[in-house]
Order: C-alpha cells, then sequence, then structure tokens
C-alpha cells in the first residue's frame, strides 16, 4: 500500500505527483473499494474494461494522496463539483483548503496540489500529429499559430504539446474547461508565461524524463510564483 506517513504542503509550495497507472488487478480492486457509490457507478458506465481499470486505479490513488495531507481515511474525503463539473474538496473533510486538479493520458497521471490558490494541470501522452497546423489555426492565438508554423519539423509536435498542455491547464484551474476557449489564452515562449494573465503560474515539463513514451505536462498556479516540487507515487 501507499506509505501511511502525513504529508504536509506549506503555503507557497505545490506538490505535484505523477503516477503510474500500470496496476495489478489485485491492486485495482484494492484501490476501487476506496471509492465513493457514485464514484463506482461512473467506473462501471465507461465502456471499455481497461477505461474502467484506469478510473478506479487513479481515482483510488486521488483518495490516497489527498488523505495523508488531511489526516483522513481514504474514504472518508467527500468531493462535489461545480456548475461546470470541477471537482473540488468539500469544507467538511479541508480545514487545509487543499486545491487539487487531477489529469491522465493513457498509463499516466499526474495530480497538483496547493493550498489557497486555484491550480489545474494538463497531461497529454505526444504522438505525430498531422493536423497540428490545422488544430492550431483553429483554437491557437495568432503569436502561437505563427510560433508554431515558424518552428522546425523535428520540434513542432512538442511544441503543439506544449502550447496546448498549458491553455488547457489554465482552464482547468479556473473551472471553464475548453469551452472557456483555447484561443482566449495566450502563451509566450523564453520566458514561459501567459500574456494575459500575468498573475498566474505556469510550468511545462516531461512529468518523467526517463519515460521514452513521451508524455507532457503543465502546470498553472494562481497567485504568481510557486515551489513546485516533483513527487513519485508509489503503490505496493
Amino acid at each position: 500500500m501507499f506509505s501511511e506517513v502525513d504529508l504536509v504542503l506549506e503555503a507557497q509550495t505545490v506538490h505535484l505527483w505523477w503516477i503510474s497507472l500500470d496496476v495489478s488487478e489485485e491492486n485495482v480492486q484494492n484501490l476501487s473499494s476506496l471509492l465513493s457509490e457514485s464514484e463506482k457507478i461512473k467506473a462501471d458506465r465507461l465502456k471499455f474494461p481497461q477505461h474502467q481499470r484506469r478510473y478506479q486505479a487513479v481515482h483510488g490513488i486521488l483518495r490516497l494522496i489527498l488523505a495523508r495531507y488531511l489526516k483522513l481515511d481514504p474514504t472518508q474525503i467527500n468531493f462535489t463539483h461545480s456548475d461546470r463539473g470541477k471537482p473540488y474538496l468539500t469544507d467538511d473533510c479541508n480545514p487545509l483548503n487543499l486545491q487539487f486538479n487531477l489529469s491522465h493520458s493513457e498509463n499516466m497521471a499526474i495530480v497538483g496540489i496547493s493550498r489557497d490558490r486555484r491550480i489545474g494541470v494538463d497531461l497529454e501522452r505526444m504522438r505525430p500529429m498531422e493536423n497540428a497546423e490545422q488544430l492550431a489555426e483553429r483554437f491557437f492565438c495568432a503569436s502561437e499559430y505563427d510560433l508554431l508554423t515558424q518552428a522546425i519539423p523535428e520540434q513542432r509536435d512538442k511544441l503543439f504539446f506544449q502550447l496546448w498542455t498549458a491553455k488547457e491547464a489554465y482552464l482547468k484551474a479556473t473551472g471553464e474547461g475548453i469551452s472557456g476557449g483555447l484561443n482566449q489564452v495566450e502563451i509566450a515562449l523564453n520566458p514561459l508565461r501567459f500574456i494575459n494573465f500575468p498573475n498566474w503560474y505556469l510550468q511545462s515539463f516531461s512529468p518523467n524524463p526517463d519515460d521514452n513514451q513521451n508524455y507532457w505536462a503543465a502546470i498553472a498556479v494562481e497567485g504568481g510564483g510557486a515551489n513546485v516540487s516533483v513527487k513519485s507515487f508509489a503503490y505496493f
């Protein structure tokens, strides 16, 4: 099982957990037992067994992680949702005012956790994007489209995912989601930042540089600078 040592999060620090979802069937069942009835129902409604297992694993792991900060049993964690579906901890189990956000792609997930500040994360498995320019023309700002089209071909896919994940991280932090408009969030490089939201901190990176599957992630945190501490989740 996950270590039961309590976790401490300072006000200006953000913890970013990267998580492998390559979990044994036995451990998936253990994690599923931590879920609420509504979470179990949602998992059962997923069409493919692989998607069900990933949902059970990542949401069980999320409970394990949050419980260590809050000094609670994982089953005591309660969630509520905004009108647009962003999950939050309920006040009765969250005296620290923890804010969190979750993203997963194929066999990997990330969880960002902060105190008192809105936070959003996004994770994507990088892959060849033959339609990157068409997507950028539709969803990116003009300056970002220019950056992409001017990039050398070998760097174009990475740049596309760097920009895409940064935009999604911000829109997830605010709770707007993609419906808030990807082209309403403008990203600059060198240094990487939000042009139209200067009071937000942005970091973009590969969560596990040794992973040859090429994932890319971004984290957006309200209130400017943040000390980001990257952690690995170990389930045993």
